[in-house]
């Protein structure tokens, strides 16, 4: 499935607004890790991979169209992300990422709130180093039509008030706050690969 999103900075009024009339899913925790090497060659090309709430996942940078949301394949099963990150199929990913110097750069709890509303998923995220971000999301099939998606949260997005700034991710900010070099460095490698 890829996930499409975005990411907006909502106030306690705009949550409210959104969330109105909305059927309320679930308020979760998350418990979060990223892991990469040393100079961000994951992040750098747009994946990341975490281990949440014990189980490690995978998100891969979706590259298409001119789009003003973000799109992601999510990997949930242990196979599949071994086989996207070319890691032998009889290892343990942990095994694997300790003997090739992989380290969890960033780790962070997300108090999560889930809404769905008109067919969208809204998630409400407080993290525990002082970001707070609303997530609009639809998933696509592999091979649908994932510009549609993007458009109709856009839509979405401009019928509930919701200002559509670039509204960086949990990731992005947590790296800008303890890196600053290595935060750019990752930005300008994105840049790169959209010429």
């Amino acid at each position: 499935m890829i996930e499409v999103e975005k990411k907006f900075a909502a106030s306690e009024s705009d949550i409210e607004r959104i969330t109105k009339d909305a059927e309320f899913i679930s308020d979760t925790v998350n418990k979060d890790s990223y892991y990469d090497r040393e100079g961000f060659p994951l992040v750098k090309n747009n994946i990341f991979l975490r281990k949440r709430n014990g189980r490690f996942e995978l998100k891969l940078y979706v590259a298409e169209g001119g789009s003003r949301v973000d799109k992601y394949l999510e990997v949930e099963d242990d196979e599949t992300i071994k086989s996207k990150l070319n890691i032998p199929a009889h290892k343990d990913i942990s095994e694997y990422l300790a003997e090739n110097e992989y380290f969890p750069f960033g780790s962070w709890k997300t108090n999560r709130r889930r809404f769905k509303k008109n067919g969208f998923t809204i998630d409400v995220d407080s993290v525990d180093f002082g970001h707070n971000v609303v997530e609009v999301e639809l998933m696509v099939e592999e091979g649908g039509d994932t510009e549609e998606a993007a458009n109709r949260i856009l839509n979405f997005a401009k019928v509930m008030g919701l200002e559509e700034d670039k509204q960086e991710g949990k990731v992005m900010v947590f790296i800008k706050r303890a890196n600053l070099t290595a935060y750019e460095e990752i930005k300008a490698a994105w840049a790169s690969k959209l010429n």
